[in-house]
């Protein structure tokens, strides 16, 4: 257990943008496997909606050889039930807050947090991640999402501080300390469950990490508990990565695996306007992964309109909120 890290990946599989997720994380597990990294994980906690609990179970057993733990949410967050507006309980958000309810349940210090598009790009062990007690931090300006830092600086009763560094998204390394002391933070400003707190300020654009960093800033763990790549040294995420169609290049993207990386992982943003069968077949010659057929839960009529509709709702309470 000393070199092993619990890693976590909240799992949907219903709804318009989720219908390719067991196939994307065949596309994950499959990486992983191929780059011999099943030894480093201590366990991989898949937390997924109770309903969809059966069908991933049974897709799952083609990773069977990774220690995984399928965990139903309403388990432990039953609270999502109580905030079924439409305009509630943001998929994005849910997601960020149960990747930081899951400090509660890995059995490591620091655990690695996963999305179905997420890929790896080559071995490494636990001293890649976690060097002296401190683990890697991808950084990131805070400039490139400021709304999100001030979001959450105004939940945390804290400066954003914009000018200062900043980290990425997923995947990313946290620690379980942090984030108790995030929660405890929370909690002790509003008087209430942590997860309320966010759930109920649905319309500003808090994230997980955001809040993670500023807690971790100013409580003095950041330093203590984290560290940054230096210059031409691995990092947790590839230079290239895809977050829309725009960023897509489909030799490129072949290239992070006919050619030898120096990161571990990369992302290619399930919208992006690339399928997990065209990702399998860049991959094929280098990484053969085999996508298991994939029940598919379609989306609901009318999801399209309650999207719009709950943003549109968001906004006008954002705005309101504001003045």
């Amino acid at each position: 257990m000393a070199d092993t890290i619990s890693a976590v990946l909240p799992l949907k599989i219903s709804g318009r943008h989720y219908s390719e997720n067991l196939n994307r994380c065949d596309l994950l597990f499959g990486t992983m496997r191929h780059f011999g990294l099943v030894p480093l994980l201590a366990e991989v906690l898949i937390i997924v909606p109770g309903d969809e609990r059966e069908v991933i179970a049974h897709h799952a057993e083609a990773w069977s050889d990774f220690p995984i733990r399928i965990v139903a949410e309403d388990g432990f967050l039953d609270v999502f039930r109580q905030y079924a507006a439409m305009h509630q309980v943001r998929p994005w958000h849910r997601q960020q807050i149960i990747k930081l309810f899951s400090a509660t349940l890995v059995s490591t210090p620091f655990f690695l947090t996963l999305d179905p598009d997420v890929m790896a790009l080559r071995h490494f062990g636990y001293s890649d991640l976690v060097q002296d007690g401190r683990a890697l931090l991808e950084p990131e300006s805070r400039h490139v999402h400021p709304d999100w830092w001030q979001a959450s600086a105004r939940l945390l009763g804290l400066e954003p501080a914009l000018d200062r560094p900043g980290m990425s998204v997923t995947p990313a390394i946290l620690a379980r300390s942090v984030c108790v002391a995030l929660t405890e933070r929370l909690e002790a400003k509003h008087g209430r469950a942590w997860y309320r707190v966010l759930l109920e300020n649905y319309a500003i654009n808090w994230t997980e990490y955001t809040l993670y960093y500023l807690v971790a800033e100013s409580s003095g763990l950041l330093d203590q508990l984290h560290r940054v790549p230096a210059d031409g040294a691995p990092r947790l995420l590839s230079p290239y990565q895809v977050w829309t169609k725009a960023d897509l290049d489909r030799t490129r993207l072949a290239a992070l695996y006919n050619t030898p990386q120096r990161d571990f992982f990369c992302v290619i943003q399930s919208n992006a306007g690339v399928g997990s069968a065209e990702i399998a077949a860049l991959l094929a010659p280098h990484v053969p992964i085999a996508l298991r057929p994939a029940v598919s839960v379609a989306g609901r009529r009318g999801d399209r309109l309650r999207e719009l509709g709950g943003a549109a709702i968001r906004k006008v309470i954002g705005r309101l909120r504001r003045s």
